[in-house]
């Protein structure tokens, strides 16, 4: 079972599926998201701790952003075979960066040996107007912010690429987007999960998808630029954030457009 059907598994007794948890706390929308990342999996050799660092601050950050939230806190648990001085300032200070950036505060965590480098993050934040998976609707329009593929580009330079989660584009969205979230797993594997999310489809159209680098900056997944979709009428509302439109929201199934011909796009991207 991978984690696509893992997840599937657990939806069965658990409302999950969008990028933060929302708890009603005092009248207060209060957003909760955890992940983990591994060394083998999610850092390459050649980041230096300070990448790890922030790339551990960022995942968690920009879930935050992926529903129009404003970060309060993050919290991190560590761990890995030997504590190493210069790591642990590295790491921090890129975790800081990150937090500073956001404007939220780093605040503690825990450590432990572990046999490989192992990062768990957890943020807090909350929303006025969260914004979840669930929203799309047949006519809406479908948008990206920034620059997809950058990533996957550097990645094969073997550079890495500072990401900033979009917490200022992510609130200004969600005040007109029927639905939303980050584009960590590739915008094709995001389509069909927000197409599975709302029970709706979408028909992209290749030529207006914002690429850096080829068609697999589609699928390659570490932009952490936001997918969302929102009705025609409330488009122009949206001021103060780069977007592109790409497509719309039909009843079913998810198709991309190229040099006009229309075909399905693969549910691919990042799976761990």
């Amino acid at each position: 079972m991978d984690e696509l059907g893992a997840i599937k598994l657990l939806s069965r007794k658990l409302d999950i599926g969008d990028d933060c948890a929302v708890l009603d706390i005092g009248g207060r929308k209060v957003l909760v998201t955890t992940d983990m990342l591994h060394k083998k999996t999610d850092f390459p050799k050649w980041l230096t701790p300070e990448m790890i660092g922030w790339r551990s601050a960022l995942v968690s950050l920009s879930d935050i952003a992926a529903m129009g939230g404003k970060p309060i806190a993050l919290v991190i648990a560590l761990g890995m075979k030997k504590f190493d001085a210069k790591f642990l300032s590295g790491f921090s200070r890129g975790v800081e960066k990150c937090c500073s950036f956001c404007r939220c505060k780093y605040a503690g965590g825990d450590l432990d040996k572990h046999d490989e480098l192992t990062v768990v993050g957890t943020a807090i934040g909350v929303a006025e107007n969260p914004v979840g998976r669930a929203g799309a609707r047949v006519g809406d329009i479908v948008c990206v912010t920034g620059t997809l593929g950058k990533a996957c580009y550097y990645f094969k330079k073997r550079k890495w690429l500072r990401q900033k989660p979009r917490i200022n584009e992510g609130q200004k969205i969600s005040k007109h987007a029927s639905a939303m979230m980050d584009i960590s797993d590739g915008l094709a594997r995001s389509l069909h999960q927000m197409g599975a999310r709302s029970r709706a489809g979408f028909r992209i159209t290749f030529e207006k998808i914002p690429l850096f680098g080829g068609e697999e900056g589609m699928f390659f997944g570490d932009d952490y630029e936001l997918l969302f979709t929102v009705p025609k009428s409330k488009l122009r509302k949206i001021k103060g954030v780069g977007f592109s439109v790409i497509g719309e929201v039909v009843k079913s199934g998810v198709w991309l457009e190229k040099n006009g011909y229309p075909g399905k796009l693969e549910n691919k991207g990042w799976t761990h």
